[in-house]
């Protein structure tokens, strides 16, 4: 029985063109068992945990095992299988549904609705007042899921969600009480960073003696402090290691090794508020090094904007170059860390290089959305160190600028027949796609709040208005989610795989 739940499981959560390839696999790796190695002596048999890695990894992508739904009243659901279905998995007030269920359940053997009530308000022995509008993200990794958001309330899980742990001020020593964290990111299973206004901060979560303990934090560690406030949060993992970046407007802090250091990157592109590490895409398929890295090989600041030479009269290109001298640590570390993730060129000295796909609002030249392709280069000159942002393929949503409120969107998807990458961005007047991203489609499903792709090829759209929406290559499924889980509105979907 559990060999079969487990198979049905991991059906479920995987796309069409994923349950073909599992149901071939699985047919063929039948046949072999029962033809050639059904006689042969000392021939050994999969066990199901090696079934299930093979059918993992025969295919690109990784179906996402839960999705965590957060809605505008801090109720956290969670599906495991795509968004067909829900439970909720936190509450902050959880109420009775109707006046049986008011009643003392000593009747029902002693199983109360007090005790399914602690479950989903979580292990709260500070005393943390969760109210309605108090969480605003949630973020997974590994086993571990965190959300928070206004007055330092923190949720620690380390059973992927099944039971939490509240926590209140924990930042409180650099950041001060009540104070509102507005972006999160994981590390890895047990080091979470947020920020608050303009600084991030690094905190280590502490699990308990055995699974029943409630989590901690350790003391806050202060990683960053920007200029201005913070407007994105981004983290990509590469094996050991993981690239942060920190953006604010006109600037980026990118970081190769997990925050140990960071270099500053100026840009032309405003609010920068989604970032894609295009990882699924090969690297035949990035653009070339951009010619506009030959105007930044002055020994000066160097700060150049045109417009493309293309027949398209909304698109344009930026580069901006700065050169700042570094102590040797600092450099010694930001070059090494970059070896592991970027793509090097001998254009005017040995230049690291790669690409983001990005989207964002208010650049130089337009205050509307835009997305664009943007290649950060550095290269070391001596104690010196060279970095320039040169963003190409610039297109904007006409007439659409959003709000700080407003979830602004990128991700990219790589199709496993065609090897091709789908360019994915959304805003308030729904989710375009684009094969290169220059041209792109009429928007649909109006206001998104995550953008999640999946194995297959396929794409999950989180709509604010309580739908989960997956675009196939050739089809669209949109489920609801249930009206009598009581959620208002979508403000944030995480994944975990």
């Amino acid at each position: 029985m559990n060999k079969c739940s487990e198979v049905t499981a991991l059906l479920r959560r995987s796309s069409k063109m994923t349950q073909d390839r599992i149901l071939f696999i699985c047919y063929c790796l039948l046949g072999s068992q029962e033809g050639e190695c059904a006689t042969e002596e000392g021939c050994g048999r999969l066990s199901l945990a090696s079934l299930c890695m093979l059918l993992r990894y025969a295919f690109p992508g990784a179906p996402p095992r839960f999705l965590f739904a957060l809605g505008s009243n801090s109720m956290l659901l969670r599906s495991p299988d795509r968004g067909a279905t829900w439970k909720t998995v936190f509450s902050p007030h959880p109420t009775p549904t109707d006046a049986h269920d008011r009643n003392d359940t000593k009747e029902n053997g002693g199983v109360a609705l007090g005790d399914i009530m602690a479950v989903l308000q979580g292990r709260n022995e500070a005393g943390v007042d969760v109210r309605d509008e108090n969480v605003l993200w949630v973020v997974c990794q590994g086993e571990t899921v965190v959300f928070g958001g206004k007055k330092g309330i923190i949720g620690l899980s380390g059973n992927r969600g099944l039971s939490f742990t509240l926590h209140e001020d924990e930042f409180a020593s650099l950041v001060g009480k009540a104070a509102k964290l507005s972006y999160a990111a994981l590390l890895d299973s047990t080091h979470l960073v947020v920020t608050c206004e303009e600084k991030v901060i690094l905190a280590e979560l502490l699990p308990g003696e055995d699974s029943g303990s409630p989590w901690t934090l350790s003391a806050p560690k202060l990683l960053l402090t920007c200029k201005q406030n913070v407007c994105l949060l981004q983290v990509h993992e590469r094996g050991t290691q993981c690239e942060i970046i920190v953006a604010e407007p006109s600037l980026l802090h990118y970081s190769p090794d997990s925050g140990s250091h960071f270099v500053e990157l100026e840009h032309s592109f405003g609010f920068i508020r989604g970032i894609d590490f295009l990882s699924s895409t090969r690297n035949t398929h990035l653009p070339r090094f951009p010619s506009e890295a030959r105007v930044l090989q002055g020994e000066k600041v160097t700060k150049t904007k045109r417009a493309d030479s293309s027949s398209d009269p909304v698109s344009y290109e930026y580069a901006v170059g700065v050169k700042k001298s570094l102590d040797l640590a600092t450099l010694r570390g930001v070059m090494s860390g970059v070896e592991r993730s970027f793509l090097t060129v001998d254009h005017g000295g040995n230049t690291a290089y790669r690409y983001l796909f990005i989207c964002g609002v208010g650049t130089e030249v337009l205050p509307y959305d835009y997305s664009a392709m943007l290649c950060i280069c550095l290269r070391a000159s001596g104690e010196e160190l060279c970095a320039y942002t040169i963003g190409s393929r610039v297109s904007y949503v006409p007439y659409t600028r959003s709000g700080p409120g407003e979830a602004l969107l990128c991700a990219t998807s790589t199709v496993p027949e065609s090897d091709k990458t789908t360019f994915i961005r959304g805003n308030s007047s729904g989710v375009a796609f684009s094969g290169d991203g220059v041209k792109w489609s009429d928007p649909k499903r109006s206001s998104p709040v995550s953008i999640i792709p999946c194995d297959g090829g396929d794409v999950i759209v989180c709509g604010q208005r309580n739908t989960i929406t997956t675009f196939s290559c050739n089809a669209t499924a949109t489920w609801p989610i249930p009206s009598e889980l009581r959620i208002p509105s979508l403000i944030n979907v995480a994944y975990l795989q």
